[in-house]
């Protein structure tokens, strides 16, 4: 599998809305600033249609699939509401699983609730704690019974204006033992998100 990474931008404008045009490469905009996210040559992104994600407020999302057999193997999402995070299972330690999180406070009291456990979420960068992450336990299949048939990584960070940024993949499948989305080009990926959103940061306060 080459290492070559291929660029997708993904274009939020004012109201979150994603923009992706017909074309190999799409463009987003966090507020005024361009913030390239850079993909594996083995993932390629389309913007989400699915219901699962309509029913809330100023959230948009890309779905990633794998090149060679175009399966779903995770999402990366753009929102304001908090409410879908907690339906997603990201929720703050020692707080009812219905309240929703507190995106302002120090990311350190954040855990993940799958339906069999709850995992710690922890830096996912080295001396950085705004993107916490985990991995986790979850299912790969789609029947209405829920078992723990693979691993999963799952990441959030707060960005300007209550926004947040929120991921999640497949890493494993338990069934097979097969690898699907490598943690290292996960980490890439934030870590790019982090450079290019630094960089227009710095931009904006010249």
């Amino acid at each position: 599998m080459g290492r070559k990474m291929r660029f997708l931008h993904i274009q939020t404008i004012l109201s979150l809305a994603l923009v992706l045009t017909a074309h190999a490469e799409s463009n987003v905009k966090l507020d005024a600033s361009r913030v390239d996210i850079t993909l594996p040559s083995y993932m390629h992104a389309k913007e989400s249609r699915s219901e699962k994600y309509s029913a809330y407020e100023k959230t948009k999302c890309l779905e990633v699939f794998a090149t060679s057999n175009k399966r779903f193997v995770g999402d990366f999402c753009i929102s304001e509401d908090v409410h879908f995070l907690r339906d997603m299972g990201v929720i703050e330690r020692n707080v009812d699983v219905n309240a929703l999180p507190n995106m302002n406070e120090q990311r350190s009291s954040l855990v993940f609730a799958s339906p069999m456990s709850q995992y710690e979420m922890k830096p996912l960068l080295e001396n950085d704690s705004r993107i916490q992450a985990s991995i986790v336990d979850c299912d790969i299949g789609s029947g209405k019974i829920y078992r723990p048939t693979a691993t999963c990584h799952v990441a959030v960070s707060s960005i300007s204006n209550n926004r947040f940024i929120y991921s999640y993949f497949f890493v494993k499948n338990n069934l097979n033992k097969k690898q699907l989305v490598r943690v290292s080009d996960i980490k890439k990926i934030w870590l790019n998100l982090k450079k290019q959103a630094a960089e227009a940061n710095a931009l904006n306060a010249k």
